[in-house]
């Protein structure tokens, strides 16, 4: 099996049909959870290949073209930094379902945009629904999962996005004979709406649940997924965590281990952006044509290399709970460190229009992807959730989103600049930060494997 979402209950007396019954169940609220995911890549992706279309039919300049791309990380800054609050208020199954709603009509109307003003707009609002999932997905599925399959679970978040970008390369690669780029815009919609009628039936998280008084709800959804006693266990280690102090900014400023698990999150959302992921994913056509490769050979070769991240995200989500986190984050940064290296060389050499040089170019941006995506790539959203308290986790979601997209908009914004400057000393640049994020990882991050987020919780608090 690709991906195992189910895990043995342990209830005797439950029949073989329900425990089937109960396992499919389960697969299917986190399928439905992750849609948002699907939907984040998808978005995030689809606007490289009909921008080549969007510039013809609507004759865009230079600034309109950036506004056209970077106002979908704006929304998405806005829609991640007002997801903590609301979802601590209403619900984090509840936030999705409204993301759902914003991404089906930003897709459709953008789709329809008469003029690249409502373009625009309607990016934006795409960008609302982004954000509001970055923060959001990983959160609802780490709340729902049992702690045995907690990692791979909540991988499926990023196994979800790297498929999003699959198949926005996919339809752009597809559609881009007969320059359709509306309807490129517009199947964005069907996925939302499967994330709408889905997550209508799902229930909230229990950890959300018990934070605000309703019991026996939340005892009713650890039931779906745990044997009796380990689901009265884990109910009983969220009410002690639900006694604890209301954690406001200023407390988490004056108490150590809260002000440690703050700097932590912003870590590593910092650190997942700035190890030049973005200047591979956003960029990687550009890298290939300079190679040699011509427009429509880079485009077909980006698409073949987002096969790679999605291929090890799928590894990853089956070896993590069993291998753990901190040892795949410092492995994964000694190995994008290495492959910027070999692609600082290649470039500040006069090897890269060679066969070798080609090759070993190819092969450092294979390398440096799948090391992305077994590591910061997709366990940052895994971990995030790990590491904060339940009483700020929705705030601290949120904030740690921000992050994301805020350093996502410096990098993405500063790369083209930079690349002036000569693309040998910028691949040297990030091998620097990705040395500086193992170093991260060695020394500030503890290993979150095999324990409840409460016993995580707990223990950060002895620190």
């Amino acid at each position: 099996m690709p991906f195992r979402l189910s895990v043995t209950t342990g209830r005797a007396a439950a029949s073989g049909h329900e425990r089937w019954a109960g396992r499919r169940s389960d697969a299917l609220l986190y399928a439905f959870g992750a849609l948002g995911g699907l939907l984040f890549g998808y978005d995030t992706g689809i606007s490289g290949g009909a921008l080549l279309f969007i510039k013809g039919e609507f004759g865009l300049s230079p600034i309109l073209e950036g506004w056209v791309v970077s106002s979908l990380l704006l929304g998405a800054m806005l829609g991640a930094a007002v997801s903590g609050q609301i979802s601590d208020r209403f619900g984090h199954r509840w936030l999705l379902l409204c993301a759902g709603w914003l991404f089906a009509v930003g897709a459709i109307a953008a789709a329809f945009s008469p003029s690249v003003e409502s373009l625009i707009v309607a990016r934006f609002v795409l960008g609302v629904a982004v954000g509001i999932a970055s923060s959001q997905v990983p959160l609802f599925l780490s709340e729902l999962a049992p702690t045995a399959i907690r990692g791979a679970v909540a991988s499926l978040n990023q196994i979800m996005i790297v498929f999003g970008v699959f198949c926005a390369y996919l339809v752009s690669f597809l559609l881009a004979g007969s320059g359709a780029w509306r309807l490129m815009l517009g199947i964005g919609a069907v996925p939302a709406i499967l994330l709408v009628v889905g997550m209508w039936s799902q229930p909230e998280t229990p950890r959300w649940l018990t934070l605000h008084g309703r019991i026996t709800e939340a005892r009713a959804v650890l039931a779906r997924s745990r044997p009796p006693a380990e689901a009265e266990r884990e109910l009983a280690e969220i009410e002690v965590a639900r006694r604890r102090e209301r954690v406001s900014l200023y407390r988490f400023l004056r108490t150590r281990w809260l002000r440690r698990s703050l700097c932590v999150a912003a870590g590593l959302a910092i650190f997942q952006q700035i190890v030049g992921i973005n200047t591979i994913v956003y960029y990687s056509p550009t890298i290939l044509h300079a190679m040699g490769f011509t427009p429509h050979g880079a485009v077909l070769a980006s698409l073949l290399l987002t096969i790679l991240p999605l291929m090890v995200a799928i590894f990853c989500s089956q070896v993590v709970d069993r291998v753990g986190r901190r040892p795949l984050m410092m492995m994964g940064a000694l190995g994008m460190a290495g492959c910027m290296i070999a692609l600082s060389i290649v470039f500040s050499s006069d090897t890269l229009d060679t066969p070798f040089g080609k090759c070993v170019s190819i092969g450092a941006m294979s390398v440096y992807l799948i090391f992305n995506s077994l590591s910061w790539g997709g366990l940052v959203w895994v971990m995030l959730p790990e590491v904060l308290p339940l009483k700020a986790r929705g705030a601290g979601m949120g904030a740690a989103a921000l992050l994301v997209w805020l350093t996502n908009f410096a990098v993405s914004l500063s790369f083209p600049v930079l690349l002036a400057l000569g693309a040998g000393r910028v691949f040297a640049l990030f091998a620097v930060t990705a040395l500086l994020a193992f170093v991260f990882a060695r020394t500030q991050l503890t290993e979150t494997k095999g324990r409840s987020l409460e016993q995580i919780e707990l223990d950060a608090s002895f620190l």
